[in-house]
């Protein structure tokens, strides 16, 4: 066994020598590898029973051709450095031979037309989901025109062959999917344990990168406050100049309390509190916070105080307050247009309470709402005043709900689709 795997390892380092190759192709390489080597054993068999149990030297020819061809075209990837043209030429080699073999051997009823249906697997197993369609209606398509050519088909194996072709399916057909799903799984865990890897890389380093832009961005700001003092009530493009260098250090400032505080939920480092608060004190806060650009912009909010004077949510007061409904504010008033709205309707049940969020502001394009949450796919934009975003926020909304235990779902229309009710929903769930 040991030996088999040295040969493996040997062919696989010959094929990627001169590669430069991503986890994925390496992935790829090896489901071709073991795609191919263990079809070989089963192509070879039908080989042999073609060769002796079946009186056709159309069938012979095609046998050894389509045998060789199979077992040789890994080395397509040393010359073409692609996986496609490897893998699509095995998995046709093995086609039409089994095709033709089904042809001597009954057409359409043939028992050798049982192998069709393993070719998508291959092909999706190395290549991906298109590729396992693709060979799925390839496959489909040639047992048609064997059903087609079913008047012109022939039954000449021999009795010997035809138990000999019995056991190549129940054994072999057992024995490949084991032996794919084997290797599959095995790489997978490879794949994940190297991705865990990378992750606690990514995370040290976000940890250094942290602490080590902090220190001087607090020796900046202190420098930039004695400079505001000593220019006092001063203007002009000096104090311009200061003001946007005071603004972008609190920008990254946000960036790294951000980061951090995601990083540490993630991580499972902290744990969130579920105290009893009320909704009424939230939103208050929320309005409270963003009071200026309200009334600068004009925005109405639509909530009713009364009705909903006795709901309490369970969660960590502050991140409620700034991670999630500041965020949710935050964001709407910097992609609304002046005179905009917001309202916040509740349902409440036995043992949930619903918070629908809503705003009549730009919207969020359907490709992007899949992506608002992952901290590692930027779908930050400019506002209507040219606020710029630091990208975090929603991660780090769906993180904190996500500790607490609450859902949360997004609707949106863009504006620019001509309805009249475009704008952002975010529906929200949080067990009482």
């Amino acid at each position: 066994m040991l030996k088999i795997l040295g040969l493996y390892y040997r062919l696989y380092d010959w094929l990627v020598s001169d590669v430069q190759l991503t986890d994925e192709d390496r992935e790829q390489v090896h489901m071709l590898l073991a795609g191919v080597l263990f079809t070989s054993i089963l192509m070879w068999s039908y080989t042999l029973n073609s060769l002796f149990c079946i009186p056709s030297n159309n069938l012979k020819v095609v046998a050894i051709s389509m045998t060789l061809i199979h077992l040789f075209s890994p080395a397509l990837y040393k010359i073409t450095k692609s996986i496609a043209p490897p893998t699509n030429t095995f998995i046709a080699a093995g086609l039409v031979f089994q095709f033709t073999h089904a042809f001597y051997t009954g057409g359409f009823y043939s028992v050798t037309t049982v192998w069709f249906s393993i070719l998508p697997l291959l092909a999706g197993v190395v290549l991906g989901r298109w590729m396992l369609i693709s060979w799925s209606v390839i496959a489909f398509v040639a047992v048609l025109i064997l059903l087609g050519l079913d008047d012109q088909t022939s039954d000449i194996i021999t009795e010997g062959g035809r138990v000999w072709s019995y056991l190549n399916i129940s054994m072999g057909y057992t024995v490949l999917n084991l032996t794919m799903m084997f290797v599959y799984l095995f790489r997978r865990e490879q794949y994940k344990e190297n991705l865990n890897q990378k992750t606690d890389s990514v995370r040290t380093l976000l940890r250094i990168v942290s602490h080590d832009v902090a220190n001087p961005l607090m020796t900046l700001k202190l420098y930039l406050n004695r400079i505001k003092k000593r220019m006092g009530n001063t203007s002009g493009e000096f104090a311009k100049s200061i003001g946007g260098i005071e603004k972008s250090a609190n920008m990254i400032q946000k960036i790294l309390e951000h980061s951090r505080k995601l990083e540490a939920l993630n991580s499972g480092k902290i744990q969130l509190e579920r105290v009893p608060i009320s909704l009424n004190d939230i939103i208050d806060n929320s309005i409270f916070v963003f009071k200026d650009s309200i009334e600068r912009k004009n925005i109405i909010i639509e909530y009713d105080y009364e009705m909903n004077s006795d709901v309490v949510i369970y969660g960590d007061p502050i991140s409620l307050k700034n991670q999630v409904f500041n965020n949710l504010f935050s964001n709407s008033i910097k992609f609304m247009d002046h005179g905009g709205k917001i309202s916040i309707e509740v349902d409440k049940k036995l043992n949930e309470i619903l918070v629908k969020y809503k705003d009549n502001g730009e919207g969020i394009d359907q490709k992007e709402i899949l992506d608002i949450f992952r901290p590692d796919v930027k779908t930050s934009h400019k506002g209507k005043d040219g606020e710029v975003g630091t990208g975090f926020g929603m991660p780090l909304l769906y993180a904190v709900l996500n500790e607490l235990g609450a859902t949360i779902e997004v609707v949106s229309i863009r504006k620019e689709e001509g309805k009249l009710d475009h704008g952002t929903e975010f529906n929200m769930k949080f067990i009482v």
